[in-house]
């Protein structure tokens, strides 16, 4: 499992790049079982780690298909907050193990490919800094003639790479590179059932659909009403479903058939991740408000008034003692957990409510759970991580 190490307590902000040293994390979590309540048969142990020069990761997507061998364990893509995205051929562990043996485990790779993005230079807060485009999610599809992988930037803009078309002697450029948000792109995301097409979402609140055959303009865009989509995701299921987690701790469902949304609560926060897993037709979705949950793919969802969910795990913290705990039980939702009140902003007003009941509640930031995935073949399996 690969993992991207976030510096601790260090806010970064969007459109600005940053350069220090940081590495890709690999593990290997040992054997899985599936019977008798599950086990592990040995703990996790850290294989090797990538370094790299760019601060922090972004977004980090192995390459889904074709990418194995005796020697190498997959293609990986990671974009880094320095505007870089970087594609790694990344060693099979017993292809290094004589470095290993010397306890030597943080390599350099040389990435096959490396995509970087234009920069410029404004005035920050009385100071010159470099402000630039980073890449903040990724997106690959794989076919016997293409290799694409959409960078999808926080400045709203969207390129796509075919990989397999690369010539070395040769500045590489992007295949297709256009203008498609407004604001931050914040999910892209390739139609399983036609590979011509893909859809995005950003922070403008608009859901774009686009045909490669025309890539210039999507054929069609849809406002979402009440917020932004922060993950989305297509039904692997022929089902005609885009599945939304949103800003406003929502989980929705649009109907591709009829353009029609059915919504869905299951989070007391901004839901921050969401993934299927296809052996068991079944979703895992991760918020701000610390939980993990489970939820199943509805076949019809006219007239369905709740989502059939199911508890994973769930994180607190207590910012009174410091103790980060992390729950196997699905105990009730704590709010004694959560801060009522936060101080203001540069420029903020402070507004002092004085009816309880009308105050907003507000999970601790350290609770957060960012990202969640299913094992690919053990799908009784889920890892997920978060700001704790």
């Amino acid at each position: 499992m690969a993992i991207g190490v976030y510096t601790k307590d260090i806010i970064h902000a969007i459109g600005r790049h940053y350069h220090g040293l940081n590495c890709i994390q690999l593990w290997n979590v040992g054997l899985l079982s599936d019977h008798g309540g599950g086990f592990i048969s040995s703990p996790p142990i850290l294989e090797y780690a990538v370094a790299f020069d760019g601060e922090c990761i972004l977004d980090l997507k192995w390459c889904p298909v074709g990418g194995y061998t005796k020697e190498r364990l997959g293609i990986l893509a990671a974009s880094f907050a320095n505007g870089c995205t970087k594609v790694y051929s990344m060693p099979h562990p017993s292809s290094i193990s004589a470095l290993k043996k010397e306890g030597q485990i943080v390599i350099q790779l040389q990435p096959c490919f490396t995509f970087s993005h234009p920069s410029q230079q404004i005035n920050y807060e009385g100071k010159d800094v470099m402000c630039g485009i980073a890449t903040s999610r990724l997106s690959w599809l794989v076919s016997p003639d293409k290799m694409l992988l959409i960078c999808a930037c926080n400045d709203g803009s969207l390129s796509i790479w075919n990989l397999l078309a690369h010539n070395e002697d040769k500045p590489a450029k992007p295949l297709v590179q256009v203008k498609a948000h407004k604001q931050r792109i914040s999910a892209a995301s390739w139609n399983p059932l036609h590979p011509d097409q893909f859809v995005t979402c950003g922070n403008d609140g608009y859901l774009k659909f686009w045909n490669m055959k025309e890539p210039m303009a999507p054929y069609y865009a849809h406002l979402i009403a009440g917020g932004f989509a922060t993950v989305m995701n297509y039904s692997s299921k022929e089902l005609p479903y885009l599945i939304l987690g949103m800003e406003d701790h929502t989980i929705r469902f649009f109907d591709l058939s009829d353009l029609n949304i059915s919504v869905f609560t299951i989070h007391n926060a901004v839901v921050w991740d969401m993934h299927e897993n296809k052996q068991g037709g079944v979703y895992a979705s991760c918020g701000g408000d610390g939980q993990v949950k489970g939820f199943y793919m509805p076949v019809r969802l006219r007239r369905r008034r709740k989502l059939e969910d199911f508890f994973i795990a769930r994180s607190t913290y207590d910012p009174r003692t410091n103790v980060y705990t992390l729950h196997s039980s699905a105990a009730p939702y704590d709010t004694d957990n959560h801060i009522d009140n936060t101080a203001p902003g540069k420029g903020d007003e402070l507004m002092v409510i004085d009816d309880a009941k009308d105050r907003k509640i507000f999970p601790h930031e350290k609770t957060a759970i960012n990202q969640v995935r299913w094992n690919p073949s053990k799908y009784k399996w889920v890892a997920f991580g978060g700001n704790g």
